[in-house]
């Protein structure tokens, strides 16, 4: 019971706004705001971290691929955005908090 509250955002979060995601397939508001606000950091942590087969993307790189992805029917266009521009914008308070 007590991560009763995560399980939406942990099953949903690779569902897509254009409804080709997984594992239901939802579509655009369908999927659970947690788990599209999980989405967006997840990818920017995926791309922002180091991985076996490429570095760390830099930051720039990150906003760019997030906002390609939301264009595209991928991520939520309205929480990239927020992401993205927020005041300090989010991405680059994770970024500065991540290389310490």
């Amino acid at each position: 019971r007590s991560i009763s509250d995560v399980i939406p955002m942990i099953r949903w979060h690779h569902e897509r706004m254009d409804g080709q995601g997984y594992p239901d397939g939802l579509f655009a508001a369908a999927i659970p705001l947690s788990a599209r606000i999980l989405a967006v950091a997840d990818v920017y942590d995926a791309l922002q971290s180091p991985r076996p087969y490429r570095p760390a993307l830099p930051h720039t790189e990150c906003v760019r691929m997030l906002r390609e992805s939301a264009a595209s029917g991928g991520l939520d266009p309205e929480l990239v955005h927020v992401f993205c521009q927020g005041e300090p914008p989010v991405a680059e308070a994770i970024a500065s908090a991540t290389r310490t």
